[in-house]
């Protein structure tokens, strides 16, 4: 029973995250690769490196993506509590929930990462 709530949720949350994570190190690259040629081109035009008009405060689709991630995490752990908590007759505080959540979502892509090295590498086990 709980394999039908975990599997779609990891599975999905796996191709989103990849899918971001894709995004940011495309957008990353992008940047550094800019401002590379833009820091030649100053030097050897010899003019201003920033100007306000270059200054951009929108938010990208990254944003709404984590945004969006969060709350659909959120909504799906508290959905499964409210059935655990009914078997077993505890409840968690909200505020836990969430600092752990926020703690485990920013060590996930870390973590999805090494092991990727490592299964790259040939080195994985279950220890």
């Amino acid at each position: 029973m709980l394999g039908y709530f975990i599997i779609p949720f990891f599975s999905l949350s796996l191709v989103l995250g990849t899918f971001g994570l894709g995004i940011f190190i495309y957008r990353f690259l992008r940047r550094i690769i800019y401002s590379y040629l833009l820091t030649n081109y100053s030097i050897t035009a010899n003019t201003y490196l920033l100007s306000l008009q270059d200054v951009n405060f929108n938010p990208s689709v990254l944003n709404f993506l984590g945004v969006v991630l969060f709350v659909l995490g959120m909504a799906f752990v508290f959905f499964a509590l409210k059935f655990v908590n009914r078997r077993i007759g505890e409840k968690e505080k909200f505020f836990s929930v969430v600092f752990y959540s926020l703690v485990y979502i920013l060590l996930r892509p870390a973590v999805l990462v090494v092991s990727l090295y490592k299964f790259i590498r040939g080195k994985y086990s279950w220890r």
